[in-house]
């Protein structure tokens, strides 16, 4: 699984990317803020310690990333009240950044299998969009031969 992480720590982030890359992560960070590439699987966001930059720093993130590419923030925080907002921004798990290797990775992958879910569920409105653009184009074919054929018939009478 491709992870790309955004990192404010160069050095506790070796640590934890060694053992993800154990536990079968291919991990591809960036030590300044920057768009993850196309096809990563998930995004983790090192969020700096001023709750404000990193709501904008959610946001920006979120925005210009794809729906449903998981993407999950680690911080400073342990108290709930500030977990909210990240949350609320466009996260979609946090993690303090004292988190064990082995618990970032059980997370990984229950975001990847959400991410599954959420990217085959926007495939099948995308399907269904088309099923219906189809049912219009051909309702609208035979409201068009019916008046043709009727017109037809007129100018066979006169």
């Amino acid at each position: 699984m491709r992870v790309w992480w955004h990192s404010r720590r160069p050095a506790a982030s070796e640590t934890i990317a060694a053992g993800l890359e154990l536990l079968g992560y291919s991990i591809e960070r960036a030590f300044a803020p920057a768009l993850p590439p196309r096809g990563v699987a998930a995004v983790l966001l090192d969020l700096p310690p001023d709750l404000d930059r990193a709501l904008v720093l959610v946001r920006e993130f979120r925005r210009r990333m794809d729906d449903w590419t998981p993407l999950i923030a680690l911080g400073d925080w342990h108290v709930p009240a500030d977990l909210g907002p990240i949350l609320e921004a466009g996260a979609d798990d946090y993690l303090p950044y004292s988190c064990d290797v082995d618990a970032l990775g059980c997370r990984l992958a229950v975001a990847s299998v959400h991410a599954a879910r959420r990217s085959s569920g926007v495939a099948q409105n995308q399907w269904r969009e088309r099923l219906a653009d189809a049912a219009k184009t051909e309702s609208l074919a035979n409201l068009a031969t019916g008046l043709a054929h009727d017109f037809n018939n007129l100018l066979t009478v006169i």
